[in-house]
């Protein structure tokens, strides 16, 4: 079976998170200009009609809704102008590429690199801010609307290893190691957790719920904070029994197509 080098998988990652696949799109919109120009709806206009829906909508208009219009944006989202999906990719071949190096088990090896390369990133960040406020405006010109996508995703890519490497500083302490240990059944329970998180937050804040989206940014993130420790502290109870989180367990046996053991005996 053919096995593509490091080198491909760089420049493969690269494509996806600068931007690359959505040239695509952007001579797509070149060829439907006319067409495109027929829709007088504006974004921030769909998104004031779907607001309405998401606070003040039964929760049937609100399935509707994103059965319709809201699949067609997600899709747009993932694949079309925005391309998260496409960044997404390539943040999984660059996870990959870390565990063909080992990266996280020898991070004595590599520790003096992640942080020289940190600082540099940090550098390109602030630079990058400073750059995007004078690019060409963008509005019907879909080379310039173009033009911000590489900008905003190199941010997005280099700011999240700069995180990064302050976790690996932080978590490079024994001491620190032990105050942080139940972070890990949180992550290793990631997508369970990502998914509940969402289904209360909709319960909590959508108008068919208690329909507490008007209370602020920092009552919010009081909320948010709240709920997202007993998920790290009922995450560590979880897995002490049990060797995967549920969504976890059932995506892993799709992978391998056989059921996998799910109790830790």
């Amino acid at each position: 079976m053919y096995k593509l080098s490091n080198k491909w998988l760089i420049v493969i990652s690269i494509f996806f998170l600068l931007g690359g696949a959505q040239l695509f799109n952007i001579v797509y919109k070149s060829i439907a200009q006319e067409i495109l120009s027929t829709i007088t709806e504006t974004m921030t206009e769909k998104r004031g009609r779907w607001q309405q829906i998401f606070f003040n909508g039964s929760i049937l208009t609100n399935i509707q809704n994103n059965l319709s219009e809201q699949l067609h944006f997600k899709f747009n989202f993932q694949f079309g102008e925005y391309g998260r999906g496409y960044m997404t990719m390539g943040f999984f071949i660059l996870g990959l590429l870390a565990g063909r190096l080992h990266l996280f088990e020898k991070l004595e090896k590599y520790k003096n690199q992640i942080y020289r390369l940190a600082w540099m990133a940090l550098g390109a960040v602030i630079l990058l801010y400073i750059i995007k406020p004078i690019l060409p405006a963008q509005h019907g010109n879909p080379i310039a609307e173009w033009l911000v996508i590489p900008l905003d995703n190199l941010i997005n890519l280099l700011a999240a290893y700069v995180w990064l490497a302050v976790i690996i500083v932080i978590y490079s302490k024994e001491t620190m190691q032990k105050k942080l240990s139940k972070l890990e059944s949180y992550g290793r329970m990631g997508l369970t957790n990502y998914m509940v998180q969402s289904i209360l937050g909709v319960f909590i804040f959508y108008g068919y719920g208690f329909g507490l989206y008007d209370l602020g940014i920092f009552l919010s993130v009081m909320i948010c904070l709240g709920y997202t420790m007993l998920q790290i502290q009922l995450s560590h109870m979880w897995l002490q029994k049990f060797r995967y989180g549920p969504i976890e367990w059932l995506w892993r046996s799709g992978t391998y197509l056989k059921w996998q053991k799910f109790i830790k005996s």
